[in-house]
């Protein structure tokens, strides 16, 4: 059967129909895309935004979880801060370790170069960044060994990466090892100095507050800190007690495009000022330390390392909490770095070295540690040959 047409019906669209229908898709369409465009936009310009947000925070959180370590674990006689200057800051802490029996300082960091876990010595002094300072210009022992408090400096350096010439990199170094970077894309703030010194001031009718230092770098000169040289304005450093850092953080991009984050914070520095006691009484007493070559069954010749419990972990004080012991060959004057530690609570006490060397001569130091942290003097070993 043939399709019926209704009266007055017609099929398909008229050309104007089309047309009209045509304009109003490509309306349609124009503003859909420009909607999604607009808002591709936006989500971009969020994206930066939260990456210049989340560079100024880290930044800013970096400086303040190390440099709140300044003086932890330091030895009396060695300075806590040692530079504090507009754009560069150097300061002392037993930072990190890589024994984990080390109670004492603040992380363990277990592929840390050991050349990082320690004083720096006159031999291996430095020149601090941004400056033509040598340090350190004395070697700070504790009980005969060096400090286990190394130097971390941080500081602002221009931006070499990059083209527009008024940018910094915040760069953190650990004695005289290589700087890394910590932030990049950052601002002086204008009018303000990277980092600002603070000090207590006590005043007669008002609370104590902080204010600023002022008077341009300061420096720890004196070579022994709290000796009676360490006076007066040599001794002006020893008096800051919070350090206030201040940067604007760009998104990199330049123009009217470009977006900024000032940041400002105080970071107070607990442990300044404070001198250094023993908590746990006097020294701890050592004890005699023996060393002898053991061959092995299979011909391997080794070092075996012997001592008992000092007094002090027994009896006496009972404080003694673990034991250092250093190792040094071929007659060499200076200990260097801890070869082991051993927490105390054992009744005697023995150590295989399977590393020395046919044709070498070793001598062992032993030395107790409480809970101060203070050590006892370095017993000595014979000397062996292997």
């Amino acid at each position: 059967m043939s399709p019926v047409r209704l009266a007055g019906s017609r099929a398909g669209m008229t050309i104007p129909e089309v047309l009209i229908a045509l304009l109003v898709g490509a309306i349609v369409v124009q503003v859909a895309v420009g909607f999604l465009a607009q808002q591709g936009r936006n989500f971009s310009r969020g994206t930066v935004a939260m990456a210049t947000a989340q560079n100024a925070r880290y930044a800013v959180n970096a400086l303040e979880k190390d440099v709140r370590t300044m003086g932890t674990g330091v030895p009396g006689h060695q300075p806590q801060l040692v530079y504090a200057g507009p754009d560069v800051l150097a300061f002392n802490a037993d930072y990190a370790t890589n024994d984990p029996s080390d109670v004492f300082a603040v992380y363990l960091e277990r592929d840390a170069p050991p050349a990082q876990l320690q004083a720096a010595t006159r031999a291996t002094r430095f020149t601090i960044p941004m400056t033509a300072v040598s340090y350190p210009d004395t070697t700070y022992r504790e009980s005969g060994s060096n400090s286990p408090a190394e130097t971390l400096s941080f500081f602002f350096q221009p931006d070499p990466t990059t083209p527009r010439g008024d940018d910094f990199a915040l760069y953190r170094q650990v004695n005289g090892g290589a700087p890394a970077v910590v932030a990049r894309s950052l601002l002086k703030t204008a009018g303000k100095d990277f980092f600002e010194y603070m000090v207590l001031q006590v005043p007669l009718d008002a609370p104590t507050r902080l204010v600023s230092a002022g008077g341009g770098p300061l420096r720890h000169t004196a070579a022994v800190h709290a000796s009676p040289q360490d006076t007066g304005r040599l001794a002006k450093v020893d008096s800051v007690r919070a350090v206030r850092v201040r940067f604007t953080v760009t998104s990199g991009e330049t123009g009217p495009g470009e977006l900024k984050r000032a940041m400002e914070r105080t970071i107070r520095l607990p442990n300044a000022g404070m001198a250094v006691r023993s908590i746990c009484g006097d020294d701890p007493q050592g004890a005699g330390i023996g060393a002898q070559v053991v061959v092995m069954p299979d011909g391997t010749r080794v070092v075996a390392i012997t001592w008992g419990p000092s007094v002090d972990e027994t009896a006496g004080e009972n404080d003694v909490l673990r034991y250092i012991v250093w190792r040094r060959t071929d007659g060499a004057t200076e200990w260097g770095d801890p070869l082991l530690s051993i927490p105390a609570g054992l009744a005697s006490y023995n150590y295989v070295d399977q590393s020395v060397l046919s044709g070498h001569s070793y001598q062992y130091a032993l030395a107790a540690q409480d809970c101060t942290p203070s050590r006892s003097p370095l017993q000595v070993s014979a000397t062996v040959f292997p």
